[in-house]
């Protein structure tokens, strides 16, 4: 699929480009004649894109996440101009032939330097681990010069010239896309940490499991979070700290989450916004409007009002 903003009236181009990315950013344009274009082709089971603008910046924030999945990660590389792309508390400058990967789970923001263009492959990130590569360091970095040098061309020779071929060529390259990926930002030392990190994993997996079984606990603490699970209260807020999280902050969002839920599910429709909220442990409805407008964008009545509208646009 080939979409330009070219064939629309100057005032009416930043909208289409809007509606053609399907809202999944946020697009700020500066003054003057906005211009963008997407390609949009396969590659075997990868979705790639060949992005093309005069945007300021993109901005994807929690209330773009909401509306789309976060099972994949975003492998970039600069065919022109320069971009800046801050993620995870990140920020990494791409020049023409650098690469950077991207969690569509987390919010990020592009900033450009004048017109650019891009190549955007979608990689889905059970690749990642399945490869034993821990994803998240790796996010808004850049590998060694050799290997991202290499992995450019390989991206872009894909795309120009493997996207549409047979299906057999287009597994190949699409698998080779994504060992490439691995490769390139593997660290040779990675597989002396690996026991550590699993280990730390499995132990925040396991601490993660126990406060979602016990979420409505008056008592679920930090401190007795830690005695349950016969560690120090640091180490706890360490585990957390690693995987970018505060323990709070992590059982806020995850209460938010299903409050969330509970909005979009129509067969709750007649439980009001402040049952809801008591519900997950919200005992201030003020602070939970607060902290849901800025999580998801919007207040909570419009939030479940847009949801329901377009669950109803379904059926």
């Amino acid at each position: 699929m080939y979409f330009s903003t070219g064939s629309f009236l100057p005032d009416t181009r930043y909208d289409a480009w809007h509606d053609a990315i399907g809202q999944a950013y946020r697009t700020t344009t500066g003054a003057g004649n906005f211009q963008a274009s997407l390609d949009l082709r396969q590659l075997g089971a990868l979705n790639c894109a060949r992005i093309s603008q005069n945007s300021e910046e993109l901005i994807r924030s929690t209330k773009e996440i909401d509306r789309w999945g976060t099972d994949e990660c975003f492998l970039i590389t600069q065919v022109a101009g320069r971009s800046h792309i801050e993620q995870d508390g990140r920020i990494v400058s791409l020049d023409v032939g650098d690469v950077t990967l991207v969690d569509s789970a987390l919010p990020c923001r592009f900033r450009f330097d004048g017109r650019n263009v891009q190549l955007c492959f979608h990689i889905p990130k059970d690749s990642f681990k399945h490869g034993e590569l821990d994803l998240r360091p790796r996010l808004a970095t850049k590998p060694p010069q050799a290997r991202r040098r290499i992995l450019a061309e390989l991206m872009r020779l894909s795309f120009e010239e493997g996207a549409g071929a047979d299906s057999q060529t287009g597994r190949i390259l699409s698998a080779a896309i994504k060992d490439m990926a691995m490769a390139a930002w593997r660290d040779p030392a990675d597989g002396a940490r690996e026991g550590a990190v699993r280990a730390a994993a499995s132990r925040f997996e396991i601490i993660q499991d126990y406060i979602l079984a016990n979420l409505h606990d008056e008592t679920l603490t930090p401190p007795a979070i830690a005695l349950a699970h016969s560690i120090s209260e640091r180490q706890l807020h360490r585990l957390f700290h690693v995987s970018g999280h505060t323990v709070c902050g992590w059982l806020r969002q995850v209460r938010l989450d299903r409050c969330a839920a509970n909005l979009r599910d129509r067969r709750q429709a007649s439980r009001s916004i402040t049952e809801i909220a008591l519900h997950h442990d919200f005992g201030d409805s003020g602070q939970f409007s607060r902290l849901f407008r800025e999580t998801y964008g919007v207040a909570p009545r419009t939030y479940r009002s847009q949801a329901l509208a377009s669950e109803r646009g379904k059926h």
